[in-house]
């Protein structure tokens, strides 16, 4: 057969069959059928023809197809007398590259191990002229994030993907110990890190770097830990009278008298003191000493009692029955600059 390209969508296939005696001879097949497939074995095209005396016009879905890839062309002829006789030519497809529209939110909340994005792809391939043109892109696009510390990027996190948006939990990502300690050793010595963030994409075999942005990850100051220490300490204290179940007249008051951070457990431990007074049927003033713990990840808190004063303690063993209470997920503190853009879980 031969066989011409009218572009990358379209081919020009001419089949040609002759006897295999010594005089030869052009024959006509009594059907052809034709198959474009990519080297995945996928069926990409088939075609069907009876009594066929002119060339035959094969479409191919080259935007489908990726960069340069291999695809098949079978051509076979169906002879009533003698069977069927079939020709395979390779051919390969149009170069292509992506190109990617990003928006990426890394650390979210401030929190390293969680990664937002949306990413909108557009697919471009060379055109005869040698200029770019826009094509479709694949509905399913296999692409990944590879996040590593500028200097070592054999300690990479990879996170593959093919939804267009969403977020990432770093923790459960391939190579996030090996990360975590580059992004932290420098954190815990009070420096800032660059964090590199490579986007690719994968049309083929070959994954394709898209783009590559960076983000800065500062150290939270002792500053910024004392605000968010107290901040817990008073979400704490509504927390802990909603679990008493107790009415209040509006008087109520907390100390933070310690505090420390574990920037290994990254846990706060925070020493307080409640204070309150009861409301109508029961009157009198309630005082509470305890630690009040809070992971920094998961905001989850949970108070440990030192001190009840005598109507507190009655009190808290009708109600809460033992010497910790779980007070679930606190708001997230979101310091001066909290805005709309924080949320709904912003603190207040």
């Amino acid at each position: 057969m031969r066989v011409k390209r009218l572009g990358w969508d379209t081919l020009r296939v001419a089949p040609q069959f002759a006897r295999r005696t010594a005089f030869g001879g052009e024959v006509v097949p009594d059907s052809l059928t034709v198959l474009v497939s990519d080297s995945r074995g996928r069926t990409l095209y088939t075609g069907y023809a009876a009594h066929p005396k002119r060339p035959l016009v094969v479409p191919v879905p080259d935007p489908l197809l990726g960069n340069e890839a291999a695809f098949f062309l079978d051509l076979c002829g169906h002879f009533a007398a003698s069977g069927t006789v079939c020709e395979q030519e390779v051919l390969t497809a149009s170069p292509k590259r992506l190109r990617a529209r990003v928006e990426l939110e890394y650390p979210v909340d401030r929190d390293t191990d969680k990664l937002r994005y949306a990413v909108r792809w557009a697919q471009e391939r060379a055109g005869q002229d040698g200029a770019w043109q826009p094509v479709p892109v694949p509905a399913t696009l296999p692409a990944r994030w590879v996040l590593f510390v500028r200097g070592h990027p054999t300690d990479a996190v990879k996170l593959d993907f093919t939804a267009r948006e969403g977020v990432f939990d770093l923790s459960k990502a391939e190579g996030y110990n090996d990360f975590w300690i580059r992004l932290n050793d420098p954190l815990l010595r009070g420096d800032s890190v660059e964090v590199m963030l490579r986007l690719e994409g994968r049309l083929d075999a070959r994954p394709d770097s898209v783009a590559t942005l960076t983000r800065w990850v500062r150290p939270t100051s002792q500053s910024e830990r004392f605000s968010e220490a107290v901040y817990y300490a008073q979400e704490a204290l509504d927390r802990m009278l909603d679990k008493l179940e107790t009415a209040r007249d509006g008087r109520a008051a907390y100390s933070v008298t310690d505090w420390h951070f574990d920037a290994l457990q990254r846990r706060y431990k925070i020493d307080v003191r409640y204070y309150w007074t009861g409301g109508f049927l029961r009157m009198g003033r309630y005082e509470l000493e305890g630690t009040l713990t809070v992971e920094e990840q998961s905001r989850r808190a949970q108070l440990a009692v030192r001190h009840l004063s005598p109507d507190v303690q009655r009190l808290w063993y009708e109600r809460v029955g033992s010497e910790r209470v779980g007070l679930g997920v606190l708001p997230q503190p979101c310091g001066a600059d909290c805005d709309a853009a924080c949320g709904p879980d912003c603190g207040r």
